[in-house]
């Protein structure tokens, strides 16, 4: 087989899920034919999905290096920046994407994302719509839109962008908790917890999905139902400061005044500076 087989293979094994194959194909890939960009550029994307974002690093570069003007590279290592929490070279690298092919959603996205993380939710809601519009069933530019929109106060727009996000990837539980969030602070509660039973049932071990459910049986003056959320959120993320909180203060409203201490105490110490009295 020739190198652009085994990386055209790869690619079959990369949309599949089976990583170690793909990594194989690209290897052999990259041993027939050193100068072959793409093969680095896609054995990026499987590292980067394994979490081995420093070996993801690597290919990219090399992909760039070989090939400077082949733009999924940039689009990769644009997104593993952010992922790195290294947002002004995100910029960069989605800038130069765009600049050698203006029609990327995900260049603008992870463009977006970026910015919103540097606090400018202006500019990061343009971007956000810009991908959308390149392409209208781009769900997790609709996710992003909305959580630049929750950051502006905005929370009907928000709800309508998660909304939007569900509808189109109903199988991603952060979908799920952003919108039970943003039902939060409208005091929908009953929302709240279907929002986060759904998120639960695809993703059991994560605790924003816990803490949401309880803050809204706490809304609902649910005690003991919260304090076992709570209990389950904090199980997960043992630094989950606004766990702690909401844990001691239905301690408190149940007369157990001991415990509601140790927690308060606790989310102080985490940071939460609410719980400092």
């Amino acid at each position: 087989m020739s190198a652009n087989a085994y990386n055209s293979r790869g690619v079959v094994f990369l949309h599949i899920g089976k990583d170690d194959q793909a990594i194989e194909d690209f290897n052999k890939a990259i041993s027939i034919d050193p100068k072959l960009s793409t093969a680095y550029s896609n054995r990026g994307i499987v590292y980067k999905n394994k979490g081995q974002l420093d070996r993801a690093m690597e290919d990219y570069n090399s992909a760039i290096n070989l090939s400077p003007t082949e733009f999924p590279a940039y689009v990769n290592r644009g997104k593993l920046y952010w992922m790195k929490k290294q947002y002004d070279r995100s910029i960069e690298d989605s800038n130069k994407a765009i600049s050698l092919n203006p029609n990327i959603p995900e260049a603008y996205h992870n463009r977006g994302i970026a910015k919103d993380m540097k606090g400018q939710q202006d500019q990061a809601i343009e971007d956000f719509t810009k991908a959308i519009s390149l392409n209208p069933n781009f769900a997790p530019a609709y996710h992003s839109r909305g959580i630049a929109y929750a950051k502006k106060g905005q929370i009907d727009r928000a709800i309508e962008d998660f909304t939007r996000a569900i509808s189109l990837n109903p199988n991603l539980a952060p979908f799920y908790v952003s919108r039970s969030e943003a039902y939060l602070v409208k005091r929908y509660y009953d929302q709240v917890i279907n929002d986060c039973n759904n998120a639960i049932s695809l993703d059991p071990n994560s605790a924003g999905c816990y803490f949401g459910r309880g803050a809204a049986s706490f809304g609902k003056k649910q005690y003991e139902r919260a304090i076992e959320d709570f209990d389950k959120a904090i199980s997960i993320d043992p630094k989950f400061s606004m766990a702690y909180y909401l844990r001691g203060c239905a301690y408190q409203i149940k007369g157990q005044l001991g415990r509601a201490q140790d927690d308060l105490r606790k989310a102080c110490d985490l940071g939460f500076k609410g719980a400092c009295r």
